[in-house]
């Protein structure tokens, strides 16, 4: 029979947590991207020439940037699941030193606060 320890077990629900919440911010900015490059295409279409006016241009131009800016997040989340997956990479955001909340949680528990811990389960 096969034994696991309790701080194999934490490691493991840790490892689950951080997939959820990676998973899940893949999903979200995936949302984000999809609703941001229909608003464009639907802002583009309006123009029957193909030439917005003035105020359609501003428009058109602000529907680009926002389907820019959610393309580079969903991009960065895809990234960040994809390496958490291959190899156990975690987001410098979840990390304790980036984020002071998380920082002395583990130091309550006597966890360590070495810089160059990045691998998920160790």
């Amino acid at each position: 029979m096969l034994q696991i320890s309790l701080a194999a077990k934490k490691a493991m629900s840790l490892d689950q947590s951080i997939f959820d919440f990676l998973r899940a911010k893949v999903d979200h900015t995936r949302e984000d991207y999809f609703r941001a490059r229909e608003d464009f295409w639907k802002i583009a279409a309006e123009a029957p020439s193909g030439l917005p006016n003035a105020d359609g241009s501003r428009r058109v131009e602000n529907a680009a940037r926002a389907q820019t800016a959610t393309m580079v997040s969903y991009a960065k989340a895809l990234r960040q699941f994809n390496e958490f997956l291959l190899d156990g990479t975690v987001p410098e955001e979840l990390l304790p030193e980036k984020n002071p909340q998380r920082k002395s949680a583990a130091s309550e528990k006597g966890g360590s606060d070495d810089k160059s811990t990045r691998k998920a389960g160790s």
